[in-house]
């Protein structure tokens, strides 16, 4: 694995930090698990921090496809704030799952992402 990932369960939310090299198969597979770890503590609100990975400058292609994903697992039932390094943001991956259903929101700033996901709420 290039990454590492650590669930830590807030008040509200299920926070996973990502650390690590970005690698696009392993984030990938991660939605599911996410979406059952959801379901196994009756939380439905993730705060997904990747402001530890590295190579984070993704092709349109990956967040085409990152998109994509998310908005097939969680569908607008999951809440999801990234954090993602404000140089690379292109919003790309959030525009994809929005016209999917998907319920996403990214930005650069930790307590940005975790204020948006606190206001959201569940469908």
């Amino acid at each position: 694995m290039k990454s590492r990932y650590e669930f830590e369960i807030k008040e509200s939310y299920l926070l996973l930090n990502v650390t690590g090299s970005y690698d696009l198969t392993e984030l990938l597979s991660l939605p599911a698990g996410v979406k059952a770890r959801c379901e196994e503590e009756g939380i439905f609100k993730v705060l997904l921090n990747c402001l530890g990975l590295q190579n984070t400058d993704i092709s349109t292609t990956d967040r085409f496809y990152l998109g994509e994903k998310l908005a097939q697992e969680f569908k607008s039932h999951i809440i999801l704030a990234v954090a993602w390094p404000a140089r690379d943001i292109d919003r790309f991956a959030e525009t994809v799952a929005l016209n999917r259903g998907g319920n996403m929101y990214v930005t650069g700033n930790y307590a940005e992402a975790e204020e948006w996901l606190l206001k959201s709420e569940v469908q």
